[in-house]
């Protein structure tokens, strides 16, 4: 069977899922060797290949040959697969960059352009502080783009960090004060930051014998770190914690 352009997207595919970039180029370069025309889900398809490769100069070079091809445009998704490829190596300048680009061409970020932005932002707290105040402002935050904001506001003051958790308490994307607080899937600055607006409330409320539950460690690369750096925090304080009995995953 001679494969056509349905076949060779769907092999892009296929390569892209299984981060098979060099079969994604070698797939790629068959539709000028069979005479095929590619299309728009082609160019995405071997970025998203890319993407998947860290291999991010390289899929914005694809995303900037988009506009030198016939019948082919860099489309919103296409440049969120860029952006995306930005992602995976952390290249915040490239990422604010397409956000640029994509506006100055008439396109429109959505949602999924910015939360992929933020991603590629931590510790850059300046940038992602624009980019959270732009989408609070259009097209309203939602909590994936919390929980990525927060990462990149990552060395922020904290007063501006527990503003931000404050603006997320009053659109109800996050809960105000609870007895029990979750916080073993945030990175250490996040759940210092939560903490703090945890402890804010309690003080307010006139509330007490509060629950964190900050996990074992069981993913942690080396040693477990949110338990001891959110007793280092209460003790500088100071407030006492201590684990729950008969589980170290929990402080009171």
């Amino acid at each position: 069977l001679k494969p056509n352009t349905i076949s060779l997207n769907t092999a892009l595919r296929a390569c892209a899922d299984a981060s098979h970039w060099r079969l994604a180029v070698a797939t790629f370069a068959l539709f000028e060797e069979l005479e095929l025309k590619s299309s728009n889900i082609s160019h995405t398809s071997l970025m998203g290949a890319l993407a998947n490769a860290t291999r991010w100069q390289e899929a914005i070079d694809e995303l900037m040959r988009l506009d030198r091809l016939p019948d082919v445009h860099a489309d919103l998704i296409a440049y969120n697969a860029a952006l995306t490829a930005c992602s995976r190596s952390a290249s915040s300048t490239a990422a604010l960059q397409l956000l640029k680009d994509l506006e100055e061409r008439g396109l429109k970020a959505n949602i999924t352009s910015y939360n992929i932005a933020l991603s590629c932002l931590a510790g850059a707290w300046e940038s992602a502080l624009m980019l959270l105040e732009e989408v609070d402002e259009g097209l309203g935050l939602e909590a994936l783009t919390l929980r990525v904001g927060f990462d990149a506001l990552r060395g922020a003051p904290l007063e501006l960090a527990l503003s931000f958790h404050r603006r997320a308490v009053d659109l109800d994307l996050m809960p105000s004060l609870k007895k029990v607080t979750d916080l073993h899937e945030f990175p250490a600055e996040t759940a210092l930051v939560w903490l703090c607006a945890t402890l804010l409330d309690a003080a307010l409320r006139d509330e007490s014998d509060l629950i964190l539950i900050c996990g074992q460690g069981k993913h942690s690369r080396e040693t477990p770190v949110l338990a001891p750096t959110l007793l280092e925090f209460l003790a500088s304080l100071p407030v006492e914690a201590d684990f729950v009995e008969g589980n170290r995953g929990r402080l009171q």
